[in-house]
């Protein structure tokens, strides 16, 4: 029986910007308090080589990595299919919040359908600070009349809801 990544929770991205390129495995998600956090094993590629995956000239099983060779250690013989591509634009700041340093990204991601979505996502070197970096997100927005709401389903999932319909 064919294992599949999706089905355990696991998605294999490759992501291809000016500076290079990335492998991400991420795992299924997990909440702790206002944090939703994943596993994630990254591996930097040439923009080169990333670019000729996403192309799909270039089978991403081929690569020495740790992401793909965790996904052959986990699900021997899985054969892998590109499900979704969509666009993203990213600017990151560090805010400083009770005398921590937070990594602050702001997505603005292009679905195949063309729907935008933006979304704030902030690097926790703990998941326990959610709850205070949130607080204090929240109360900034609220304060700029920015509406905002949580966000547990990753980039994957609203993208493929996001799939043009075949006549």
């Amino acid at each position: 029986e064919q294992q599949d990544l999706a089905k355990a929770g696991w998605a294999l991205r490759v992501r291809v910007d000016n500076n290079g390129g990335l492998i991400t495995l991420k795992g299924a998600p997990s909440e702790h308090g206002m944090a939703v956090t994943r596993r994630e094993i990254e591996a930097e590629l040439p923009r080169r080589v990333a670019s000729e995956i996403c192309e799909l000239q270039r089978d991403i099983l081929s690569l020495d990595t740790e992401p793909v060779q965790q996904v052959k250690r986990d699900f021997p013989g899985v054969a892998l299919t590109r499900l979704v591509t969509f666009h993203n634009l990213r600017r990151s700041k560090t805010i400083n919040v009770g005398d921590v340093n937070y990594r602050v990204e702001l997505d603005k991601t292009q679905f195949p359908d063309g729907t935008v979505d933006y979304e704030l996502e902030v690097e926790l070197p703990d998941a326990a600070q959610g709850d205070i970096i949130g607080d204090y997100l929240n109360k900034l927005f609220h304060a700029l009349h920015i509406p905002v709401s949580r966000q547990p389903d990753s980039k994957l999932a609203r993208a493929l809801q996001h799939l043009p319909v075949m006549p």
